[in-house]
């Protein structure tokens, strides 16, 4: 019997520095400011605005982060080509949705209360709320998140490979932070190859 924890890995980033994600948000504050910049001077935003130079540079560093993160979930583990490319794919695709999501509600910010174009001063200042959410807060829980699926895959891999010469096992690290639904699967033990694993192979929720 493998054993499936759904917690994070011993090698997840809950064990690196502070530093590591202080410099990721310096980075992306940096091509974040470049962005806003070009909204306001456009006066509005709209998605076809994710492949300007101004702010296709924000998604390619998101995406860079999230690759170091799918990098260190994998580590040495073998793992199939085309899984690997998918999975940047993935990380590509999701960096794009993030900062349009992110342009979003810094564009939600543009106008003042009498309707009129907010001065840059006071617009920067207003949408650092948005800055430090989404390239500080939600990128450690959303690297935490790519680590661990990234391992899980290798793993997945590596189990498929040897699916007949054991079962595995759902454990939790049955603490208070387990959520009540994956308690509920805590001990279920099945062959590889049974469906069960297409849905509740861990992480199975988000930041599991």
């Amino acid at each position: 019997i493998h054993s499936l924890y759904a917690t994070l890995p011993d090698d997840s980033p809950s064990g690196l520095s502070l530093s590591l994600f202080d410099s990721l948000f310096n980075r992306l504050s940096t091509l974040f400011q470049s962005a806003i910049k070009h909204i306001h001077r456009q006066g509005s935003y709209t998605p076809s605005m994710l492949a300007d130079p101004e702010v296709l540079p924000l998604i390619t560093s998101t995406a860079q982060a999230f690759s170091q993160a799918v990098g260190q979930g994998i580590g040495k583990r073998p793992m199939p080509a085309a899984m690997r490319s998918m999975l940047e794919q993935n990380v590509f695709i999701f960096s794009g949705f993030k900062t349009h999501a992110e342009l979003s509600a810094v564009s939600a910010l543009l106008i003042d209360e009498s309707g009129k174009k907010k001065p840059f001063e006071r617009f920067a200042r207003d949408v650092q709320a948005i800055n430090e959410n989404y390239n500080l807060n939600y990128l450690r829980a959303e690297y935490n998140f790519a680590t661990q699926s990234a391992r899980s895959a290798a793993m997945w891999a590596q189990y498929q490979a040897d699916a007949d010469q054991f079962y595995l096992q759902y454990r939790t690290a049955a603490d208070e932070r387990v959520r009540e639904s994956h308690a509920l699967l805590h001990g279920t033990t099945l062959p590889v190859d049974d469906p069960f694993w297409q849905k509740f192979f861990p992480p199975n929720g988000w930041n599991c």
